[in-house]
């Protein structure tokens, strides 16, 4: 019969107590006196607990039992003790994926941090940008201004002229008070006119600049898009943070890549015998050619080079 532990338990609990009860009786015993009318009663009872005990530790006792009580205890053992390395693992790794988890919300908000910084640089761009375009506004409407007025300047100059010549008295000193005050206001609007000239010219230098390196930028990606594919275009933009002579080793090696469709140049070759039409060192794509090499399209020109195919320029190197 297999030994249950939880029985055992029991038993083993239950000759215990009679082991205690048995101690107590004979402390009693102990206390009494055999001409005492309790004596045999207590003795007798004395007995009886001994009797109980033995019947109780005999089956404890037995040697197969035990030995099937310490094969289980081992089990059980061995089985708390993986629980116990199992919990151990389980924390570690619940304490690895919190680490995880923590570190890739870092990145998360970094990354979040860099667009949002990108992007306030962008509007910053923009609303300079903006605000330079309606000061520019404002300098052409003060300058346009600033013309009107010299020209009705000019305007009262020539009708004081005509009243002059008209009239049959001179007022020397009308007169000069006149040209006085028309130089004075003409050497100031034309200050003013010169100012506003001076700074339509900066300004339209500056927004020149700044659209000009915009368009320049978003250019030299479409090219390097096309040249190296959208993988080295990433790898350029991770490359202002990494290392830059892995960066120009990976362009190399997808430029190499590409050269294998440059033409050689052979003057006495049997192909330029042949009567191909495209010059050395252009490019020639592959025979089913990706939509990105359409931009190399050279008016839809066809050259001969085993089988037709579209005549492509040659990109400038690395």
């Amino acid at each position: 019969m297999p030994v249950n532990i939880g029985i055992y338990r029991e038993e083993l609990r239950e000759a215990l107590r009679i082991l205690q009860t048995l101690h107590h009786s004979m402390l009693v015993l102990e206390e009494l006196k055999e001409d005492d009318p309790n004596w045999k009663e207590e003795v007798q009872r004395a007995e009886q607990l001994k009797s109980l005990l033995v019947d109780s530790l005999l089956p404890l006792e037995d040697a197969n039992r035990k030995e099937q009580l310490a094969h289980k205890l081992t089990i059980r053992q061995k089985k708390r003790a993986w629980q116990k390395r199992r919990k151990e693992r389980l924390k570690a790794n619940r304490t690895a994926q919190q680490a995880s988890r923590v570190e890739r919300l870092r990145e998360i908000a970094a990354w979040q941090s860099d667009w949002q910084e990108r992007l306030n640089q962008e509007r910053i761009a923009r609303e300079e940008l903006q605000m330079k375009t309606h000061i520019l506004t404002d300098v052409r409407r003060r300058k346009a201004r600033a013309k009107r007025v010299l020209g009705r300047f000019e305007k009262s100059l020539r009708l004081r002229q005509q009243r002059q010549r008209s009239k049959t008295t001179a007022e020397p000193e009308l007169d000069e008070s006149f040209r006085k005050r028309m130089d004075t206001l003409v050497t100031e609007w034309s200050g003013k006119l010169n100012e506003c000239v001076k700074e339509e010219k900066r300004l339209k230098d500056e927004l020149n600049r700044q659209t000009v390196g915009n368009a320049g930028r978003r250019r030299e990606n479409r090219w390097r898009k096309v040249l190296f594919g959208s993988a080295a275009q990433s790898a350029l933009a991770a490359g202002r943070r990494s290392n830059k002579e892995d960066l120009w080793q990976e362009l190399v090696t997808v430029r190499r890549a590409w050269d294998k469709f440059c033409l050689p140049f052979e003057p006495n070759s049997a192909n330029n015998a042949g009567g191909t039409v495209a010059p050395s060192t252009w490019i020639l794509p592959p025979e089913q050619p990706l939509p990105e090499w359409g931009v190399y399209r050279d008016g839809g020109q066809q050259i001969k080079h085993g089988k037709e195919s579209n005549r492509y320029p040659a990109r400038s190197s690395v």
